[in-house]
């Protein structure tokens, strides 16, 4: 049975490799970005606003932030093509 997971990464503002974080592993699109603010809240980071969902949900990342947010989204239990 094939299972689809969402990773949830902070980055810097260009998006580096380098810079990646894994801050959690979600269900859904939409719990990973519940939980991107309840971690924004905890860390005391500036708020997403509908720019930075919207974006999550069409780029996978939010923009324009001193730290941007990136989701992945993982299939478990298939091969690779």
């Amino acid at each position: 049975m094939k299972k689809t997971y969402v990773l949830v990464y902070t980055s810097d503002a260009w998006h580096t490799n380098a810079s990646k974080t894994v801050i959690g592993l979600f269900s859904s699109i939409d719990t990973s970005i519940s939980n991107i603010k309840t971690y924004i809240k905890t860390e005391d980071l500036e708020p997403l606003n509908s720019d930075d969902e919207r974006n999550l949900f069409r780029l996978n990342q939010t923009q324009g932030r001193d730290i941007n947010f990136m989701i992945e989204s993982i299939t478990l239990n298939q091969l690779l093509e």
